[in-house]
């Protein structure tokens, strides 16, 4: 990759949120380096799938197809401008172009594997909070949260569906719960993760642009 930061990736006041039928598409993520399977148990290793597991309950990843697996290798963690760059993109605005060696730099090694999109969508399964006596529910979807630096992020989200409340999103806390929830949505991951690279399929422009 060339060491200018890859316009494909930058969202402009052009695009617009992507809330079409992705179940054809795949979801690539970054891990920390290419060691990914457990000698012993021949299963991919649980700190490949999430280092800490709050991070279950809002699954960082990327469209694959104009996102590639050579974007991974972009590190914006160089940057005084990082949390700018990993904010939520206010939609119809354009964004910074991040410099290299500035802001960004390039890894030498990092690891990936991939998600079939309809492999993990309305997966339900029940939960419960603590000492809360209620029995709920929570459903995965797949929602498009693009960064000001990344409009290819997506988030595998764990909706609550039962009981009914005001709040759309389970509540992160330190509770009992939230650990016996990651760990089930983690075991839901490894059952469809590949390792191998699918078919590049690129999203229409008109899914994504005002165009």
């Amino acid at each position: 990759m060339k060491n200018t930061y890859p316009q494909v990736l930058l969202p402009t006041s052009q695009h617009t949120i992507i809330s079409c039928d992705l179940s054809k598409y795949f979801l690539l993520r970054k891990t920390p380096n290419n060691d990914l399977i457990h000698a012993s148990t021949g299963l991919i290793k649980d700190e490949m799938i999430v280092t800490d597991e709050r991070g279950m309950l809002d699954y960082s990843t990327n469209l694959f197809g104009y996102y590639t697996t050579e974007h991974l290798a972009i590190n914006l963690g160089i940057s005084k401008n990082k949390d700018y760059f990993h904010l939520d993109w206010i939609h119809g605005s354009d964004v910074k172009q991040p410099i290299a060696d500035v802001d960004y730099c390039l890894e030498s090694e990092c690891g990936f594997f991939f998600i079939p999109i309809n492999r993990i969508l309305e997966i339900k399964g029940p939960f419960k909070k603590g000492d809360d006596k209620s029995d709920y529910e929570y459903c995965s979807k797949v929602i498009h949260r693009p960064t000001n630096s990344n409009f290819w992020h997506f988030e595998i989200q764990s909706i609550q569906i039962k009981p009914d409340t005001e709040e759309p999103h389970i509540t992160k806390n330190k509770g009992k719960w939230q650990k016996l929830l990651s760990s089930s949505l983690k075991s839901i991951i490894r059952n469809f993760i590949i390792l191998d690279k699918p078919e590049t399929l690129l999203l229409p422009v008109s899914e994504f642009t005002n165009n």
